[in-house]
């Protein structure tokens, strides 16, 4: 859910101290409360914190907030290549996060069945199945099982989906997704 009321008015220039004042403040209103802040694509924010005068000083700063609240607050990297390697860098607090976790393909150990539901259980949700399970496997095979790219997909057969229900102007639930839908999908992946 949305974090109401965490950052009531943001100053032009934010010190470090607000951040965590905020942050420790909106969790101890309620003790069921929790942040989870997710970076994505951190490659380049740890390879900037990793360098200068002061290295590691904010990722430092996130760690500290995590201990201070009992880790209530809890930072999530995600990137490529500078990531994994910033958890083997001796004075990088990020070392202490925790066990990297890489996540590549999902193909070993019955992922593919893993890569399977990604497709089918989100899409399902939303009231959209498919016309053979043909279709989902020529998704996978055209991601190469790459969680992130799957999810890429199904967001342009959604929208697909959603555009055809708007024109038939019928709602169209269930929607069966055929051949041509994943196609027109497909071809929108492509073209980003």
């Amino acid at each position: 859910g949305r974090v109401e009321g965490l950052f009531p008015k943001v100053p032009s220039k934010v010190r470090e101290e607000w951040f965590e004042e905020h942050v420790k403040k909106w969790l101890e209103q309620n003790p069921d409360r929790r942040i989870l802040l997710l970076l994505d694509e951190a490659d380049r924010f740890l390879e900037a914190d990793g360098s200068g005068k002061d290295p590691f000083h904010i990722s430092g700063l996130l760690r500290g907030l995590m201990e201070k609240t009992n880790r209530r607050f809890k930072v999530v990297f995600s990137g490529l290549h500078n990531v994994q390697r910033s958890t083997k860098v001796a004075n990088n607090p990020i070392a202490q996060y925790g066990i990297p976790l890489c996540v590549g393909p999902l193909l070993e150990g019955g992922e593919n069945r893993q890569a399977q539901k990604l497709i089918e259980e989100p899409m399902s949700r939303q009231g959209v199945f498919f016309e053979s399970e043909e279709l989902v496997w020529r998704m996978l095979g055209q991601t190469n099982y790459y969680p992130n790219l799957i999810q890429i997909y199904c967001k342009k057969l959604l929208d697909g989906v959603r555009t055809k229900r708007r024109k038939d102007k019928t709602g169209g639930i269930p929607y069966v997704v055929d051949s041509a839908a994943v196609d027109a999908a497909y071809d929108k992946v492509e073209e980003d």
